[in-house]
Parts: C-alpha cells; sequence; structure tokens
C-alpha cells in the first residue's frame, strides 16, 4: 500500500514537471515571436543591448531568491523562457546588424559585394549634403575641384550567394542633386526598409569642393563619421555606434552626438554641443573666434587643447563624478576650485576679443584642459 501510494507521488510530480515544461516552451516560443516582430522593425543600438542584458541579468539573480521561499514555483524556468527568447530575438534579428558591421560581416554566409558612384559639377557657392547611413562610415573631405564624387563600397549577405545577389541587385540607391536659392543640395536615400538593414553594410565616402561653403547633414545606426578639411556653416553628426573624428573642422554650429565611440580631431565653432555616452573625447581647438563649446561623455575622459593667444579669454566648467580636473591654462580666477568640479574665468575676460566657454562634463573619467 505504501509502495502504491508513493507511486502516485512520484507520478504526479513527474507530470506536474512536464506540465511546467511545456508551459516554459510555449512562452519561449511565444517571446522569441514577439521579439522577432519588435526588433526587427526598429534600429538597435549598443546601448539597447546593454539594457536588455542588465534587464534579463536582474531578472535571474532575482527569480532564484523569490524560488527559494517558494520551492513549488517553477518561477525560474519561466524567466528563463522570456530571458531566452527575448535574447535570441534581439541577436538574430535587428540587433545582428551590429555584429555584422564590427566583423565586416563575416557572420553573413554568403557575401556579395558591389560599388555605386555619383558625380557631378558644382554650380552653387553653397552646398548642403544629407546622408542616412546604416551599418558603416561616412567619410566626408574636400578636394580643389569644382565638383563632387560620392562613392558607396556596398555588402550585401544572405543565406546562399544567390540570396547576397539579389539583395546587392535590388539595392536601389538615389542622389537627388537641386540647386534652390543660390545652395545646392545633394541628399542620398536608400529604399531599404528598416527590417533589412541588417543584411547590408554601406560605406560612404564624399568629396566636395573646398572652396564651397558647406552645410553636413550626417546620419549613420552603425558606422563611425570622419570628417576632413571642412569649412561651412553647419554640421549635424550623429551615429548610435562608431567615432566622431574631425580633421580640420571650422563652422558656425556644430551638433554631433555618438552612443558608443570616442571623439576626436581638430575643430573650431561659434557654437559646438558635442556628446558621447561611452568614449573619451579628445580635441584641439584652435580658438581664433569666439565660440560656446558643450562637451560631455558618460564614461571617459576629456582631454582638450587650446591655443592662448593674448586677446582670448576663457570661461571655464569642468565636473565629474569620479575622476581629477585639470584647468592648465594661465592666468584664471576660479569661482569654484575642487576636486571633481571647478569653474574659472580669464582675468579680464569680459575685455576679451575673443571669447571662449567651455563645458565639460564627464561621470567617469578625468578632464585636462591645456595648452598644446
Amino acid at each position: 500500500m505504501l509502495n502504491l501510494i508513493s507511486f502516485k507521488v512520484v507520478g504526479s510530480s513527474v507530470k506536474h514537471m512536464i506540465n511546467w515544461r511545456a508551459l516554459s516552451f510555449g512562452i519561449f516560443l511565444i517571446t522569441l515571436g514577439i521579439g522577432w516582430y519588435i526588433f526587427s522593425s526598429i534600429q538597435i543600438s549598443f546601448e539597447t543591448f546593454a539594457w536588455v542584458l542588465l534587464i534579463a541579468g536582474i531578472a535571474l539573480i532575482i527569480i532564484p531568491l523569490v524560488s527559494w521561499k517558494r520551492p513549488a514555483w517553477p518561477a525560474r524556468g519561466l524567466v528563463a523562457a522570456v530571458v531566452g527568447g527575448l535574447l535570441i530575438s534581439l541577436f538574430f534579428s535587428g540587433g545582428f546588424a551590429l555584429v555584422q558591421n564590427f566583423t565586416g560581416g563575416i557572420f553573413w554566409f554568403n557575401t556579395a559585394h558591389g560599388t555605386k558612384s555619383y558625380t557631378g559639377t558644382i554650380t552653387a557657392n553653397n552646398v548642403y549634403l544629407q546622408i542616412d547611413n546604416f551599418n558603416g562610415p561616412i567619410n566626408v573631405s574636400t578636394w580643389d575641384v569644382s565638383s563632387y564624387s560620392i562613392n558607396l563600397t556596398i555588402r550585401a549577405g544572405g543565406t546562399s550567394q544567390a540570396e547576397a545577389d539579389n539583395r546587392l541587385a535590388s539595392l536601389n540607391v538615389t542622389l537627388n542633386d537641386t540647386t534652390s536659392a543660390g545652395v545646392e543640395n545633394l541628399i542620398l536615400t536608400y529604399n531599404v526598409p528598416s527590417s533589412e538593414h541588417s543584411s547590408y553594410a554601406i560605406e560612404v565616402d564624399a568629396l566636395l569642393p573646398s572652396n564651397a561653403l558647406l552645410n553636413l547633414d550626417l546620419l549613420s545606426s552603425n558606422g563611425g563619421i570622419y570628417l576632413a578639411d571642412i569649412n561651412g556653416t553647419t554640421v549635424n553628426a550623429e551615429t548610435s555606434n562608431g567615432p566622431l573624428t574631425f580633421d580640420g573642422v571650422y563652422v558656425n554650429n556644430l551638433t554631433a552626438h555618438t552612443s558608443n565611440g570616442r571623439v576626436e580631431g581638430t575643430l573650431e565653432a561659434a557654437n559646438t554641443v558635442i556628446t558621447t555616452s561611452n568614449g573619451r573625447i579628445t580635441l584641439t581647438i584652435p580658438n581664433t573666434k569666439t565660440g560656446d563649446y558643450d562637451l560631455s561623455t558618460s564614461n571617459g575622459a576629456i582631454d582638450l587643447h587650446v591655443s592662448n593667444p593674448t586677446q582670448a579669454g576663457y570661461n571655464l566648467d569642468a565636473s565629474t563624478s569620479n575622476g581629477n580636473i585639470n584647468l592648465n591654462l594661465p592666468n584664471l580666477n576660479y569661482s569654484v576650485d575642487q576636486k571633481t568640479a571647478k569653474q574659472a574665468k580669464t582675468i579680464g575676460f569680459d575685455s576679451k576679443t575673443i571669447q571662449v566657454t567651455i563645458r565639460t562634463t564627464t561621470s567617469n573619467g578625468s578632464i585636462d584642459i591645456a595648452t598644446p
């Protein structure tokens, strides 16, 4: 009689366990499908990956603690099913583009390579260039020719060579070249839906006349933005993952942002706002004219080299949560002088011909502002 009762108890427990496993697998499939649908329709950045991993890790830590209080509740398996479905869908849908970008597409089973080129004569003194790129860098520089040259290096991937070749052939790229009110407008567009971005990696190289006044509007979802010898009115540069490099950029207004990447180079602008979430900022600022610079990073040091002509004065505001601040400029009068926060002005700032305001902020890293 005791053996019969034990057999029934064991049989009931096994059946109970099998039912929960089936439920967990069903939840995994549902989460996989929902996650795939969501992540395939949006742009995925490393910041998104980080948040998903953080939430998943917290859930996997908390659930065993809850299960310890209620061991009969199979919460661990259910949460693992949700987390597993979410992470797999995240990686193999939209987020897969990030891996392709940083590995050169080696995770594609097959790859097709191609190029596209556009040239034309510039007839206006002002040039507006707009590029919305994905999974690749944007390079813009100038040359001593009154024309433009825009070259694309394209990689398309697929599970078979035929699929990769078809994707490359079906990519429709359009360069609209129009002139209005003395401005030549160059707008580069693709006919690729966001859900298909992970199947392509595109690098853009643009050459513009050095004697034209340039206005740049550049966006890349996964790739750096590199600017060299630019003289113009406005630069807007944004990328989700990649560095921002300025090699001799002189404009009136500059706005630049990267979620994950360093910022470096030489630039000068009347109004500058540069942000990066994860990366150091290393810049040289000639300061030959009055300017306002707002520079911030969440994780990284800020290192600025500024010129110090006698007619220039500096208004400095620097803060960090973890790190040291060094303002190595002469004739500074400090209103705040702490290890992690400093505010200072050049003596006689208001009478200077060139007045430069620099605000720098980082959460984790040191801040150094000095002459070269």
